[in-house]
């Protein structure tokens, strides 16, 4: 038990300061080609940020342990979504406006549906086992590809969302020098910790479970998911207090979409996913939450404090039940 704690351990620092390297160096070089905040936000940060996901959920995949990469991203989706949203609208009202109220938090909805739909056959179709098949992730990439053209499309042509928020402080273009080779190094570096760190923290985490006696998916849904959604927590609340509001909120809605149609449509391509131990109460859970916080947003100017606040206490609620019925 205790050499799997240690790799554990081991492997979750490594990802976390991997995935920290890889989003710091992205986020260099997509400013470098001047790119606006909120499409750094929903694409390269997004992308930086759910390495550690992409990583984890590959190395589990590949190594037969397919609930532990679902677990992880229905986990951290949960989290990203009721917690770190709830945090930093607790912190300062996210005033969500063009594109991203009008793109990225429907297809955020869309995510956390289409992974309902996939990953429910029993409840939906009345079929003998729950598993999201080759067909559910040719589907899922399918959609992520859409998105990125979109995203990058309208956010190239759309002047408002190119304009900095009140408050945000601009930083001057760099000249094109070699500056450029530092963002690329961090990448590289950051890239390596994570497949190395990846490698650790699902070795570690399922010797853990297997020792412990908890499921895999149980496992994927707490500790695995939570080390994940770090990174979108910490980079999200970090930009919040620097004022830069498009790269604060379009970090977690990126990472949650990359995390459904890139990274589970990826997994389930490789190796079909067994569901079992992924409950309808997570999927739903997970349904629910992107679709509160869209219409939450939809029917009012920003997500205040209030809203915050009840999101966290709605995870807080979730945690509650899942730890409830592992002692039973």
């Amino acid at each position: 038990m205790l050499h799997d704690v240690i790799f554990f351990l081991l492997g979750l620092g490594l990802v976390i300061a991997g995935g920290n390297y890889v989003t710091d160096g992205a986020s260099a070089i997509a400013r470098y080609f001047k790119l606006s905040s909120l499409l750094i936000g929903v694409t390269v940060v997004a992308f930086g940020s759910s390495m550690p996901d992409l990583v984890v959920c590959l190395s589990s995949t590949l190594k037969g342990h397919s609930e532990l990469a679902l677990g992880d991203v229905v986990g951290s989706n949960i989290i990203d979504i009721l917690l770190a949203i709830g945090v930093i609208a607790a912190i300062r009202p996210i005033a969500v406006t063009g594109l991203t109220r009008g793109f990225d938090m429907p297809m955020l909805a869309l995510s956390s549906l289409a992974l309902f739909f996939c990953g429910d056959d029993i409840l939906l179709d009345g079929a003998a086992r729950n598993i999201i098949d080759r067909t559910d992730g040719l589907m899922l990439l399918s959609i992520f590809i859409i998105f990125m053209a979109l995203s990058i499309y309208l956010n190239m042509n759309c002047p408002v969302d190119l304009k900095p928020q009140p408050g945000q402080q601009t930083k001057p273009s760099p000249k094109p020098d070699n500056r450029i080779l530092l963002p690329i190094a961090m990448v590289a570096g950051g890239l390596t910790a994570l497949v190395v760190g990846g490698n650790w923290f699902v070795d570690g985490a399922s010797g853990i479970a297997e020792k412990a006696g908890i499921s895999e998916g149980l496992i994927g849904l707490t500790i695995v998911s939570l080390g994940g959604a770090a990174p979108d927590i910490v980079t999200s609340v970090i930009a919040t207090l620097k004022n830069e509001h498009g790269i604060a909120i379009g970090n977690i809605l990126g990472a949650c979409i990359f995390n459904v149609f890139f990274i589970l449509g990826t997994c389930a391509v490789i190796s079909p996913l067994n569901v079992a131990e992924i409950k309808p109460i997570d999927f739903g859970t997970l349904a629910l939450a992107g679709v509160a916080v869209w219409l939450i947003r939809a029917f009012r100017k920003q997500i205040g404090r209030g809203a915050g606040v009840m999101l966290i206490l709605a995870y807080a609620a979730y945690l509650t039940k899942l730890i409830i019925d592992f002692l039973k």
